[in-house]
């Protein structure tokens, strides 16, 4: 956590496995992270009864980036894994601060087995990045 005023940087979790991404709710309570190589997303209460903790609030393989949407909920890139092969697909999952997940976006018809790292909603798109791929998609709901 970085303060401006004071020019002050502040570990606020340490030894995490693969930290991907970072989101902070729409009211500066918490901030979720994505734990990559973990497969979970962390909320982390900055402030209120909770403030200096954490927990896991969601189980996903994979999760990257994460953002906030207007709304104050989010949207997350993440894989889930195909039995038996064990191969990935990408998806796009939207969340509240709970880690409740209200819709799953399965992108394998566009990125095939590349993961993605953005999913950014914006006009009624999701707009989707990858670091495997040489384009930018675009979700159309």
């Amino acid at each position: 956590m970085y303060e401006p005023e004071t020019d002050r940087v502040t570990v606020l979790l340490k030894n995490l496995s693969g930290p991907a991404g970072v989101a902070v709710s729409q009211d500066g309570a918490y901030v979720l992270v994505s734990n990559f190589i973990g497969n979970n997303t962390i909320r982390y209460w900055l402030r209120g009864p909770g403030a200096n903790t954490y927990e896991s609030i969601n189980f996903q393989e994979r999760p990257d980036n994460i953002r906030r949407t207007v709304v104050g909920d989010f949207w997350r890139a993440a894989a889930m894994v195909k039995q038996p092969a064990q191969s990935v697909v990408p998806i796009g999952q939207r969340m509240d601060g709970f880690g409740r997940v209200s819709r799953t976006i399965n992108l394998e018809a566009w990125y095939g087995n590349q993961l993605i790292s953005e999913v950014h909603e914006f006009g009624g798109e999701l707009y989707l990045g990858s670091r495997f791929t040489t384009f930018v998609g675009v979700y159309r709901f």
